[in-house]
């Protein structure tokens, strides 16, 4: 029977647009859809902030850090690469289609005339039945991945958060530096100005004077170093945070508010251990690679498996033996099954190599844990030796206080001479110093600790914020 060309092709785009819309129906079911949208975006245009706190530091760090950003980018590559391994289950469909031309000395005779042109087009499904296992072992694989992927982003997070916390530090040490040189300076300048009262009162020599007037000068070059240290500091704190400055401003321009935390923290050795194994995102990543790569030994093992696809096809093509150009057309459905007999030792070599991955992983976490542990102890170490010499740098500065002040009642009664309190607030000068930079390290071996237990202050931010989801299958 001839049929209208016409007709032929509305049936074959009326089939394909139905195998189109239940490949779309199944694959919404069943499959995340990805977004791309970027998760916490830079906003354009946004720019250092002239006055800084730690909570404002720890904040911008995560919505604008460069490595923070790029972490999360590879979490949002896993979610494209999890959605494509989940598809391997779902059905296939596929349009094909040819047209050729023979030579006429080509064809064969059965008795009438052949067309020289052949031609054919139609769809085909093809739906995954049995494999053994190894698509399911593929798609868990890539699951445990994703769920690695999410524990080296903490702990990119910490890492990062904890370089923040230190060079915040950095920058409010230098600025108490400056203000402990500007505090000596002006001490000097006013014992300057009580020796040269004294000098023209006739009380003192000009060698009081010469002496004042060398120590105000060699003030001068401690004071432009901290200013220049608190300058450089900016620009450390501001590479980690990943913002420009305001048009016109400068690193000198930049104010920070807030001071050291001092007061005692609770350290129990034993309890912070355990803290850090259960909690270090470290550890957690190594545990989901090795479940990543248990799953990829079953892959490479179900290779030996036999696989069963099931297929159907609506085909349209032309009767090359037809007088009247008639079509053909028709479904055609089938399973189709395949096993793998011998391939060179491939299989065999793929599991070897998924074995020998796993023992890595599995050494790798023995290593990594007594890591921790050694990590751990030295940090708590280091916060006590820390805290002592806190201490005592604090009961220095009570005592060159005392001293200074008692050389200058001294001196003024001409019990003492110049040098003797000079040398006074020098020593006081230093007792300063010590105690800030004491301030200072103790505050940064608390930090060090923390991130050595895996839980660095400030991550309500990272909560708070919205999270990668991963595809579920």
């Amino acid at each position: 029977m001839n049929r209208n060309p016409k007709d032929n092709m509305t049936r074959y785009a009326a089939t394909l647009n139905c195998c189109l819309a239940l490949l779309l129906a199944g694959t919404v079911a069943n499959v995340y859809s990805a977004t791309d949208t970027p998760v916490n975006p830079s906003s354009e245009g946004e720019v250092l902030p002239l006055e800084l706190t730690i909570g404002k530091v720890i904040e911008l760090t995560y919505r604008h850090n460069p490595a923070l950003r790029e972490s999360r980018e590879k979490l949002r590559e896993q979610q494209g690469r999890m959605t494509s391994t989940g598809s391997v289950r779902l059905p296939a469909l596929d349009a094909f289609g040819n047209y050729q031309v023979e030579d006429q000395s080509r064809l064969q005779s059965f008795g009438g005339s052949q067309d020289d042109t052949s031609w054919s087009a139609g769809v085909e499904v093809t739906q995954p039945l049995y494999a053994g296992g190894s698509l399911n072992a593929q798609i868990q694989s890539q699951r445990e991945s994703g769920q690695a992927l999410l524990r080296q982003v903490e702990a990119t997070q910490i890492n990062v958060l904890a370089d923040a916390f230190e060079k915040f530090y950095d920058a409010l040490l230098a600025r108490e530096q400056i203000k402990v040189q500007q505090e000596s300076l002006d001490l000097l300048k006013q014992q300057l100005e009580l020796a040269n009262n004294r000098y023209q009162a006739g009380s003192v020599p000009r060698f009081d004077v010469l002496q004042a007037e060398v120590r105000v000068a060699n003030a001068q070059p401690p004071l432009i170093r901290a200013r220049n240290r608190y300058r450089v500091a900016i620009e450390d704190l501001r590479a980690t945070l990943g913002l420009p400055y305001p048009e016109g401003k400068q690193a000198g321009d930049v104010t920070l508010e807030g001071s050291w935390i001092t007061t005692d923290a609770p350290l129990e050795t034993d309890a912070l251990v355990e803290t850090a194994l259960s909690q270090r995102p470290e550890l957690a990543e190594l545990q989901h690679q090795q479940r990543a790569v248990e799953y990829d030994l079953k892959q490479s093992t179900a290779q030996r498996q036999p696989r069963v696809n099931a297929l159907a096809n609506y085909t349209v093509l032309n009767d090359r033996f037809s007088e009247d150009g008639d079509n053909l057309e028709g479904w055609l459905v089938g399973v189709q099954a395949t096993m793998p007999l011998w391939e060179g030792g491939r299989i065999r070599g793929e599991v070897v190599q998924a074995k020998s991955r796993l023992e890595q992983v599995k050494l790798r976490e023995q290593e990594l844990m007594l890591s921790i542990e050694v990590e751990v102890r030295q940090a708590i170490s280091s916060v006590e030796e820390a805290r002592e010499i806190l201490d005592a740098a604090e009961l220095t500065i009570e005592q060159a206080t005392e001293a200074v002040r008692l050389a200058d009642n001294r001196y003024q009664a001409g019990g003492i001479t110049q040098l003797d309190v000079l040398s006074s607030q020098l020593e006081l000068t230093r007792a300063k110093l010590e105690q800030i930079t004491a301030a200072r390290d103790y505050q940064i071996q608390l930090v060090r600790l923390y991130r050595a237990i895996g839980n660095m202050p400030g991550q309500k931010y990272l909560d708070d914020a919205d999270r990668i989801e991963l595809p579920t299958f």
